[in-house]
């Protein structure tokens, strides 16, 4: 097993460690995404679509692993810029979604 395999397969412990762990991933994502744009704050607690709080697991798990990353010594300096990514264009499509715009990803 080479050096990368280790990488993605410790990735996906950690993924798997979130899911498992018990949190209440929609209510995690969502608080999170409060912190993250907090000019909407409030309009986020008004949205209830399979897509937002889809959206919401997925950046919970997302940004739970750039938590983790950061801890890291060393950083996988290129794994954590990637969960960053990641974690900004939930962000962006989030603020998409509560100004109605549509998007093949999540409609």
């Amino acid at each position: 097993m080479d050096y990368d395999e280790a990488d993605e397969r410790d990735e996906l412990a950690m993924i798997k460690g979130h899911l498992r762990s018990g949190l209440a991933m929609r209510r995690v994502g969502r608080a999170r995404l409060r912190l993250a744009l907090p000019a909407y704050r409030e309009k986020l607690l008004s949205i209830h679509s399979v897509a937002f709080v889809s959206l919401c697991e997925f950046y919970a798990a997302s940004v739970l692993m750039v938590d983790d990353l950061r801890k890291e010594v060393p950083v996988r300096a290129e794994l954590l810029a990637e969960y960053e990514t990641m974690c900004r264009n939930m962000e962006a499509d989030a603020v998409a979604m509560m100004k109605g715009e549509r998007n093949a990803r999540w409609r």
